[in-house]
């Protein structure tokens, strides 16, 4: 196959040195030798244009990247809420960087999708001003914004906040380019942008975590419009922002009323019971036992201890397995990672002839035609 001469070795170079790696881990990586990535990257030879596409794949670029001249400079290739996120994290895992940049990138297909379909409604996020707010009243604020009702799941709150012009994606739990390394820490992350913000939340065994993630990054978009990366250690910050954001998202999902439901007198002490106790309080609202707990703890109506105690129980506990990703339902794996409002556009751009089969494809996940299909089939209710 011919080799393209164009190949810019500096790209290459530049792209590895982002990603922390040698050229022996990226050969690995992308299954090319590594002695035809050493003569490349020396100028002896280029690669072909499959093995561009490789190496696009892995760094999230286009082959013609590594076919431009010069060396990329970061304002050029990356947002500014992205390089806000590297600033917060300078040794950012490969793997959540091209996530970050997946993100964007269905973002931009999503704003095209409404211009070709001409939305006349199109919906862009106006949120309320809530800088400066206290987060008990940003919550308040928030909820009624949202429209927040009987709202319990994570797929009606992020109905609800995709209503208001915020696309949620969701990782997901097999392996691919959606997926959050097992032992990675990241929890979600949030991008801000003045007309479709996203949040990204990363899929969880228990639901009460995906909610109580996708509130907390909602809170630092509403509270702080920036962009920011959480990790499991963010749940139990001290730092300004992070504290807020938890308490706006328990605010948000347990409001005052609802806890006022609760009669603390008859509560136990001992943490098996107390979990018991509190069961059908975890179902009625969809978060888990550590959120009610530091509610009433905020509340002044709970000891720190009894929640302290809880703690070292809960973690003495056996860790559910993974079980990975099911992909008998193919179909909806786009609605389940990119959102019923995503979704849609494309079906309906595609539908419009808008968008051509491949890129319909090309937007949601990859789905092969047959998948896309049944897709469509779904949406239609067949």
């Amino acid at each position: 196959m011919e080799r393209l001469e164009a190949f810019n070795p500096q790209r290459l170079q530049w792209c590895m040195a982002d990603a922390q790696i040698d050229v022996a881990h990226l050969a690995h990586d992308v299954g090319i030798s590594e002695r035809t990535l050493a003569r490349a990257m020396e100028g002896q030879t280029g690669l072909t244009f499959i093995q561009l596409q490789k190496l696009g794949k892995y760094f999230g670029r286009t082959p013609l990247f590594f076919l431009e001249q010069g060396v990329p400079e970061p304002q050029q290739i990356r947002s500014p809420q992205f390089r806000t996120i590297l600033n917060q994290q300078h040794n950012l895992d490969q793997k959540i960087k091209r996530i970050i940049q997946l993100a964007e990138w269905q973002r931009e297909a999503y704003i095209d999708l409404l211009d070709e379909i001409d939305a006349e409604e199109r919906i862009q996020f106006d949120p309320p001003d809530l800088v400066g707010v206290t987060p008990s009243s940003a919550a308040r604020q928030a909820r009624e914004w949202l429209g927040i009702q009987t709202e319990s799941s994570f797929e009606q709150y992020r109905a609800a906040i995709e209503r208001r012009g915020i696309l949620v994606f969701r990782t997901n739990g097999y392996a691919g380019k959606w997926q959050i390394p097992s032992a990675h820490p990241t929890i979600g992350f949030s991008l801000y942008h003045s007309s479709y913000p996203i949040i990204v939340v990363r899929k969880e065994n228990v639901e009460a975590r995906q909610t109580f993630t996708l509130a907390h990054e909602l809170g630092h978009l509403l509270l702080f419009r920036e962009s920011t990366i959480d990790s499991v250690d963010s749940l139990n910050s001290h730092a300004r922002k992070e504290r807020l954001a938890n308490e706006f998202a328990g605010y948000f999902l347990i409001p005052q009323a609802s806890l006022n439901q609760i009669d603390t007198s008859s509560l136990s002490d001992d943490p098996a019971t107390l979990e018991a106790q509190l069961q059908n309080f975890r179902r009625l609202w969809g978060v888990s036992t550590d959120t009610i707990l530091i509610r009433l703890i905020a509340s002044n109506r709970l000891e720190q201890v009894v929640y302290d105690e809880f703690k070292v129980w809960r973690d003495s506990r056996p860790a559910e397995e993974s079980q990975g990703g099911n992909r008998e339902w193919r179909h909806r794996e786009p609605r389940h990672i990119l959102g019923d409002t995503y979704v849609r556009a494309v079906l309906q751009a595609l539908d419009a002839n808008k968008l051509s089969i491949v890129k319909a494809s090309k937007y949601l996940d990859d789905l092969k035609l047959t998948d896309l299909r049944q897709l469509e089939r779904y949406y239609a209710g067949a």
